[in-house]
């Protein structure tokens, strides 16, 4: 089902197929919820109400009007569960999930999909990261859901082992649904110190990101995690203890919340309401009985939500931790934000920015939108709490939502939509249509994307230009045969694998023949033909090898090799055209016997002007370029002076290049 809603969309904007992945599965989850069987006819469910609980199932949100416990049979019960394993996961995780254990290779456009739907900057590593997802999601849900299973079931017998999983998936994924029943309640459950504990600590695992926990399982130490698992650890270690404290000094003497609990049960509920109301939705009390004050504290820690690459929503922790971090810098009359002795990129400060700017502008439109639909009388305070519920995907409720009118469930709908696919999501989808030839420049561009690069062989030369193009900011796949040179490169490279590159399996496995771009670098003679022919096979547009001599030059050129590099022999020309002249910068040669030259300025050329010196009659060669004092002068003024420091970059074919040098010499 997951492929043919693929296929479906396969055509259309990657954008476009986020959303309308999210979209079609929520129709899905809406007519499998209508079936007879799904329902206990209990009461009339309409196609309005079970496509919200739907779409509050699948954006993970957990917003309900039903009693689970008796209004769905054992079948409808099993439907929500998946939808919200499918929620939480994310569709196109799911999608690459059925990829990789059906033997499918994933495209490079499935990894564009899956780097989208996370709001990554590189495709590489994506099915690693996949395979990490669905581990991590698995592993954790099966220990939660064992230790609830075990637990409950001396309490309740056996339907406790189905409690237990349940409520290990509903926490995990952040979704917070329900099914105790509305009687006894997971409020109840909830504050049992056991449960309680285990509940916690799932929903944090699910809110804290895929990518920061497996940051953690790899390194251990905090010295060695990465700025972003940094990051994301400070901003929970500040607002976790921030709610609890909230929570308790608001509500620790409320007799209708937790005014009658002992202390030890108020620290305890506190605790449980901080993690909950930024992540899953369960609650310990009554949301109508909480102060006013209270109401507001929760809408914010709603809206902040929870990390990013998580199961939750909301404008993500580190949105919130970038503003606070700029407010705080431009207070003190700084220019850079800096955190953990690093700089933070002026980029993520705009987007976050725009997160929250785009954030509170759909929240209160909600609000509005909810109000004026609504005839029958409640607060404004009321509609806004829903609407930060629903658009942060957390899912706490004043219990209105069953009373209001078909247009203001789906106005919440939508809210929920857009808080689980993402405002930026959903701002470049449309963006993107219109925009993109202004946003883009031509030489970085194909298909509207970045160039995709796929090097073989991390020797120097391999290495250097994989480091180089990732630090450039392209998307770079590497694959080596050395388990070592791998392992030393998987912190820097996005995406690297040990593996044969002149095995044809290994590269379709990769992908390899998605990339615009290949490098060879193999120090093998039949391994670099072999990797290079094969890539040629598989349809990369340009090839570029790294030769080991003439000989073999001229064999890659005859199976298809775009352009030959003898990187020795080229750095020892480079090298020795530096040694003979102390006045030559860099000496490259380039194809059809065309040479670039950086060279500082003669002494009998100090004061006077490229017209002066007639450069172009008398040596047959073109300034094209001046660098003086850190500024580059593209396409100079002939009347322009040339000064003592100035570098001139010339161009001209190799025997002009070649006076050049030797009056250099002189």
């Amino acid at each position: 089902m997951l492929m043919l809603v693929v296929r479906f969309l396969s055509k259309m904007h990657r954008g476009i197929l986020i959303c309308g992945g999210f979209a079609l599965f929520m129709l899905l989850g809406a007519f499998l919820l209508m079936l007879p069987f799904s329902q206990t006819g209990t009461r009339d469910v309409s196609f309005v109400d079970a496509l919200f609980m739907s779409v509050s199932t699948v954006s993970v949100t957990g917003m309900s009007m039903f009693d689970l416990r008796y209004d769905f049979t054992f079948f409808g019960q099993l439907v929500i569960l998946f939808l919200m394993q499918v929620g939480g996961l994310g569709i196109m995780t799911m999608m690459a999930m059925v990829s990789i254990y059906t033997g499918r290779k994933i495209r490079l456009q499935e990894r564009l999909l899956i780097r989208d739907s996370f709001n990554l900057q590189t495709p590489s590593g994506m099915v690693m990261l996949v395979r990490k997802i669905i581990g991590t999601t698995l592993a954790v849900e099966f220990t939660s859901g064992t230790l609830l299973a075990v637990y409950l079931y001396f309490k309740y017998g056996p339907i406790g082992i189905y409690l237990g999983y349940w409520h290990a998936v509903s926490a995990f994924t952040n979704c917070g649904m329900d099914i105790m029943g509305n009687d006894v309640g997971f409020a109840g459950m909830a504050a049992d110190g056991f449960v309680s504990t285990v509940v916690v600590i799932t929903m944090f695992l699910g809110g804290v990101g895929f990518i920061a926990l497996d940051d953690v399982l790899r390194h251990h130490r905090w010295c060695r995690l990465s700025f972003n698992s940094k990051f994301i650890f400070t901003m929970e270690a500040i607002l976790i203890p921030l709610g609890v404290v909230v929570y308790f000094l608001l509500e620790g003497n409320n007799p209708e919340t937790m005014g009658h609990m002992g202390t030890l049960e108020k620290w305890q509920s506190a605790l449980f309401m901080s993690v909950s109301s930024r992540l899953a939705g369960f609650v310990v009390f009554d949301i109508h009985s909480m102060m006013s004050s209270t109401v507001l504290f929760v809408m914010m820690f709603m809206f902040v939500g929870a990390a990013p690459v998580s199961t939750g929503g909301g404008i993500r922790t580190t949105t919130m931790g970038l503003l606070m971090l700029s407010l705080y810098a431009w207070i003190r009359g700084k220019r850079d934000v800096v955190m953990f002795h690093k700089q933070v990129d002026s980029k993520c400060l705009m987007k976050a920015s725009n997160v929250f700017t785009l954030a509170i502008v759909l929240t209160f439109l909600t609000a509005f939108s909810v109000f004026a639909l609504e005839p029958k009388d409640f607060s404004f305070e009321d509609a806004l709490f829903e609407s930060v519920s629903a658009f942060s995907t957390v899912g706490f409720s004043m219990g209105l939502t069953g009373e209001w009118n078909t247009a203001c469930k789906i106005v919440l709908m939508i809210a929920m939509y857009i808080g689980r696919i993402g405002v930026m999501t959903l701002a470049i989808t449309f963006a993107s249509h219109h925009n993109s030839s202004v946003k883009y420049p031509k030489e970085n561009v194909v298909m509207g994307q970045k160039l995709q690069f796929f090097v073989a062989g991390l020797g120097r030369f391999g290495k250097s230009v994989a480091v180089t193009l990732e630090k450039m900011g392209y998307d770079v796949m590497a694959m080596d045969i050395d388990e070592d040179v791998v392992q030393d490169l998987a912190d820097t490279l996005g995406y690297v694998v040990c593996a044969d590159c002149s095995d044809e399996k290994n590269l379709s496995a990769i992908g390899a023949g998605n990339a615009d771009v290949a490098v060879v670098s193999v120090g093998e003679l039949s391994a670099s033909l072999m990797t290079t022919l094969l890539l040629k096979e598989m349809g990369v547009k340009k090839i570029v090898v790294k030769a080991l001599d003439p000989l073999h030059g001229k064999m890659l050129q005859k199976i298809g090799a775009d352009k030959v590099i003898y990187s020795e022999k080229e750095m020892g020309v480079r090298v020795a055209h530096n040694l003979i002249s102390p006045g030559i910068v860099d000496y490259i040669e380039m194809e059809n016997n065309i040479t670039i030259l950086s060279i500082h300025v003669p002494e009998d050329w100090i004061g006077k002007s490229i017209l002066d010196i007639d450069i172009r009659k008398k040596y047959n060669i073109t300034v094209v370029a001046i660098k003086r004092k850190g500024e580059m002068y593209v396409n100079p003024h002939p009347d322009m002076q040339l000064a003592s420091d100035d570098m001139l970059i010339i161009l001209g074919d190799s025997e002009s290049v070649k006076r050049v040098t030797a009056s250099l010499e002189q």
